[in-house]
């Protein structure tokens, strides 16, 4: 038949390709069944349809394709009243004058005043059947709607990203999806590699867990210390929607991805552009941000070939400590959790002497600190959230270069900027440094600056040097500058044969990351600037007694007074650092999709191909902080490649359908093969198997069963032990003769631990802060997951504009790769029935020899298992209100995600397995959810949205450990933060938005340092720290 120009054959040479399986029965259910797999909606009259039937229809098509055969011989056509909606008439010429009252062709308006069986017509217009509903390339081989996919597919499309008034890809699947926030601005302050970097996870099993991907490719790495991309790097702006899939999917995109898949969908196809300028403000202060953005697309060569392009350009300002109330108190939470302590700092700029005891301020010399009255605070200083400036150039092209062949190529340059501050560095005497691991020591009594008073007191007290501990506030705050650029590249050709799409891409990507650091302390410059002399010949003065120092520009150090450091000195003893990481990864990829015929079982759907990849990472550190010689965390140099070829395929196969109570059931599966250049991993295999049953029109029940598996990373492999300190709880701290218990015992067997107990009568803990570097294993193997997901989706066809899918899920990963914490390995060590000499876990700990914690090596090892399991739902509903001041179309939609069990388990010496809870605990409580409610009416939306982040424990750990009525911040109160946006759309495509984020100004529990989810600024980043924010836009359509 002539088919009329539709929303589904308008444009079908562009079209996916979808697995359709509409079994034969009535017109009217095969057209429904249609509008669900396509997600587009048809208008029709119940006397067109009745009494007509349609034979069944399956395999691979378009939709334009699949609605010719479905309608062939009917005369019936559909004519197209937009995009997504089509008005089903008799196969003769229609008027598409518009309807005075509706708007619409006089045809569909006709059929909308008779109020069509199937779908819900409200005031003239259709209420698409889930507003939420497209077709998802994501999860499967064979693009489908996401109602209908086996495995749970949730979308963030371009008109939510728009109404929300995000600028971040991290914040916004934060805000409004599965994804949480792992790495952000205020969670990575004092990182040594992540500073500024933003990157997301699925199911609580962290960033190298979930695969990330841009239109379905794999794509480089934006950390030098993992595998983990950055979602800072994809502007907001060229992202036409996202899809995330959870559950094990290595079968279908191989390593890394257990928790799930993020799939980044870029737009294409614009004929036009539009042009954006956003800017915002919080109401305390700092983190004023502004975005500038223009994208532009052209048809070129009689309409065989498209360009589309993008500029984004942003920016958000620094929050500081002195901007918010509460980051400022200087309270931390007591060892035994039962009260509250002042928390401020004893190193004063003027520095102490002589026990402490000598002091100065801005008036000169003082005798007599008090802690109370005369310490400092530097939590004002402290760095809140991360200052960040981004330019991004986004290019997507494709040209037909013959019948059913296109050229396709993509480009994302990415470059940004940040900047981390903190309060200005402190030394003491008995700082160690160096290989050798020696004190900067005692200020000599003859230092000419030593004033006399203080001298006195040392000769009065027969000290040979003075002791000292100083805030060297003369070299201002320290700070990291981070340039991180990310340059991405694919090309390739896609096209049909014989019945087959076949695509053939090649892929490149580049991250590098430029550190610079500075404001640190150089421990060694420092030892030998205080060691000086009489200048030589009589000439007055005096200079540094290491003639090699004073060739690299030392100067002696007056440590004596506020202020008292010259710049010279403080420009000798100030360290600087640099680090360099390159990291690479090419990919080249060939995938055939279509339909095979086996002897009886007809035309099979078959996706099959192979890809291989090599990953690359250069880090060159800076060789003064890899001596120790500075206060900084050493980054160690590291050269490694990984290479990995694989091959997979999938298939769909129907097992019954049309009969009562079983409209369609179906298997799915997939599976991979791969080969790795590791030794320790070699060969690995990875399958899905998953089913699907649809019950009736409008209710499916899905399963899946999957084996996944992650190969370990280059630094996972390979690095040398990269610094890192922790703040740990010594478990010998308060020791004595008389303690007992095995902790108490296993101390005492060490004869450093038991002399100063003989000495003092008690062991004490000098300070809380251990080196605690991270290292590599090249002995590591694969990670492997068993997860399975059991499920329903219900789409009532009398309810068109609603939506539910609900989705529980387990997933168990063995031979988890991670390493314990410093704190962890404490336990374990002396926790231990046996000796520390014969326990494996005391191995990496270091102590001196006053029995004090110097250091302890973190060695990531394939530990025993990490479990995820809980319930994902998701509600959407659209509806019309005809009547009153309300009257206009609604959309409302809940995301809710149980968490009933995250967490580690490992072995113990003894052989048991410790298990270590984080559900239900502080970022991953048990139960959240984000909501939003949509109005519109003409030209205008109004938007509110909420994210809630249930009650949790501030750890489990505390938890157990004893009496807990007494336990403050132990338990933490839900939160909930609301946002409004709204906008109005102006004459010559102008529209005007704005919104404020985080309406009642509520910045989430106070959870001060001592408290495992807290820290020092006073608060954990799985909430709010920017506050009531205001923002203002507007964006040009043409």
């Amino acid at each position: 038949m002539a088919q009329a120009d539709t929303p589904a054959s308008a444009e079908a040479g562009r079209e996916t390709r979808i697995l359709f399986d509409i079994p034969a029965g009535p017109l009217a259910n095969a057209l429904r069944r249609y509008s669900i797999l396509t997600g587009r909606q048809l208008l029709f009259e119940s006397r067109l349809v009745e009494g007509r039937r349609v034979a069944a229809l399956r395999g691979l098509a378009t939709p334009g394709e699949a609605l010719d055969e479905l309608l062939a011989g009917t005369g019936l056509q559909v004519d197209r009243v937009d995009a997504r909606t089509g008005v089903l008439s008799v196969s003769v010429p229609v008027s598409t004058s518009p309807d005075v009252a509706t708007g619409l062709p006089v045809e569909a308006a006709r059929v909308v005043e008779s109020r069509p069986v199937g779908w819900l017509t409200l005031s003239g217009t259709a209420v698409p059947a889930d507003p939420g509903e497209v077709i998802v390339v994501t999860g499967s081989r064979f693009a489908r709607s996401n109602l209908t996919a086996v495995t749970p597919v949730f979308v963030l499309g371009r008109a939510e990203m728009e109404a929300s008034g995000a600028y971040e890809m991290g914040a916004l699947l934060a805000a409004q999806s599965p994804a949480t926030l792992e790495f952000s601005g205020q969670s990575t302050h004092l990182s040594a590699q992540n500073a500024g970097l933003t990157s997301v996870g699925l199911r609580g099993l962290g960033t190298t867990r979930t695969l990330v991907l841009i239109d379905g490719r794999r794509t480089v790495s934006n950390s030098g210390n993992a595998s983990r991309f950055g979602s800072g790097s994809i502007p907001v702006e060229f992202v036409e929607r996202v899809e995330i899939t959870t559950g094990g999917a290595s079968a279908l995109y191989g390593s890394d991805a257990i928790a799930g898949v993020v799939n980044f969908v870029l737009r294409d196809g614009i004929d036009g552009g539009s042009a954006l300028f956003q800017s915002g403000l919080t109401e305390d202060g700092g983190g004023a941000f502004s975005v500038g953005a223009m994208t532009i697309g052209r048809a070129f060569a009689a309409g065989r070939g498209h360009v589309l392009a993008n500029l984004t350009i942003d920016q958000v300002g620094r929050i500081g400590g002195d901007q918010r109330d509460w980051a400022q108190a200087d309270i931390a939470l007591s060892n035994d959790g039962t009260q509250l302590e002042a928390d401020r700092s004893t190193y004063t700029s003027g520095g102490r002497f002589i026990g402490y005891d000598f002091w100065f301020d801005e008036s000169g010399l003082q005798q007599g600190f008090d802690p109370d009255l005369d310490s400092v605070s530097i939590r004002p200083e402290a760095t809140v959230s991360l200052p960040r400036e981004r330019q991004m150039l986004s290019l997507k092209a494709r040209y037909d270069l013959a019948d059913h062949v296109e050229l396709f190529a993509t480009a994302l340059i990415s470059r940004s900027q940040s900047r981390a501050t903190r309060e200005a560095q402190t030394a003491y005497y008995g700082q160690d440094f160096g290989p050798d691991r020696v004190d900067i020591g005692r200020i000599a009594l003859d230092n000419p600056f030593v004033p006399e008073a203080i001298r006195d007191a040392a000769l009065a007290d027969g000290l040979s040097g003075i002791t000292w501990r100083r805030r060297f506030t003369e070299l201002g705050p320290e700070y990291r500058d981070i340039d991180r650029a990310t340059d991405r590249f694919w090309a390739g050709l896609t096209g049909q044969a014989a019945g087959w799409d076949w695509e053939a891409y090649v892929g490149h990507g580049r991250y590098t990351q430029i550190q610079l650091r500075s404001g640190e302390l150089n421990y060694r410059h420092i030892q030998n600037a205080l060691d000086v002399e009489p200048v030589a010949g009589g000439a007055g003065g005096y200079q540094c007694r290491d003639s090699a120092a004073r060739l690299a520009g030392c100067v002696p150090l007056d440590m004596f007074g506020v202020g008292s450091i010259s710049a010279q000195a403080a420009d000798y003893i100030r360290a600087t650092d640099r680090l360099d990481i390159d990291v690479r990864q090419d990919t080249f990829g060939v995938t055939l999709t279509g339909e095979a015929v086996f002897p009886g079982l007809g035309a099979i759907p078959l996706a099959l191909g192979v890809e291989h990849r090599r990953d690359q990472q250069h880090t060159v550190g800076d060789p003064v902080t890899q001596s120790r010689d500075t206060g900084y965390v050493d980054v160690p140099d590291l050269d490694a490649a990984v290479d990995a070829t694989e091959a997979f395929f999938e298939t769909s196969l129907t097992l019954l359908s049309g009969r009562p109570m079983i409209e369609h059931l179906g298997v799915e599966f997939a599976g991979r093969l791969a080969r790795y250049d590791i030794e320790s991993v070699g060969g690995v295999g990875s399958f899905r198997l998953g089913a699907s049953w649809v019950v009736s029109p409008g209710l499916q029940v899905r399963a899946q069963i999957a084996n996944a598996q992650r190969a370990p990373g280059m630094n996972e492999l390979y690095s040398p032990p990269r610094g890192d300190y922790d703040s740990v709880s010594d478990p010998c701290d308060g020791v004595t003769p008389a303690s007992s218990g095995t902790v108490a015992e296993n101390c005492r067997a060490d004869a450093r631990i038991a002399a100063v107990i003989a000495s003092d009568g008690v062991f004490t803990q000098s300070g809380s802060s251990v080196y605690a570097p991270n290292s590599g294993n090249p002995d590591l193997t694969e990670e492997g997951a068993q997860s399975w997901n059991l499920g329903f989706v219900f789409t009532p066809p009398q309810r068109p504009g609603f939506s539910l899918m609900l989705d529980a899920y387990d997933i168990r990963v063995d031979g988890a790769i991670s390493s314990l914490s410093s704190q962890s390995l404490l336990r374990e060590c002396y926790g231990a029935t046996s000796l520390p000499a014969a326990n494996a876990y005391c191995d990496t700990i270091e102590r001196s020899q006053s029995g004090q914690l110097v250091a302890m090596l973190n060695r990531t090892d394939n530990l025993h298992a990490l479990t995820s399991s809980g319930v994902d739902m998701r509600i959407r509903e659209g509806w019309r209100v005809t009547d009153g001041w309300l009257h206009g179309d609604w959309n409302a939609q809940l995301l809710y995600a149980y968490t009933h069990r995250l967490q580690q388990e490992f072995a113990r010496t003894d052989g048991s397995v410790q298990i270590n809870r984080w559900d239900g605990e502080v970022g991953t409580p048990t139960h959240r959810w984000a909501g939003s409610l949509t109005w519109e009416r003409g030209d205008w939306q109004l938007q509110w949205r909420a994210r809630y982040e249930g009650a949790g424990l501030d750890s489990h750990d505390r938890a157990a450990a004893g009496d807990t009525d007494g336990q403050l911040f132990l338990a933490v109160d839900p939160w909930l933060q609301h946002d409004v946006s709204a906008r109005i759309d102006l004459a010559d495509g102008w529209r005007l938005f704005g919104g404020i984020n985080n309406v009642f100004h509520d910045y989430g529990p106070f959870l001060p340092s001592g408290t495992d989810s807290g820290d020092r600024r006073n608060f954990n980043p799985a909430y709010d720290v920017a506050g009531r924010t205001a923002y203002l836009g507007l964006r040009r359509n043409w």
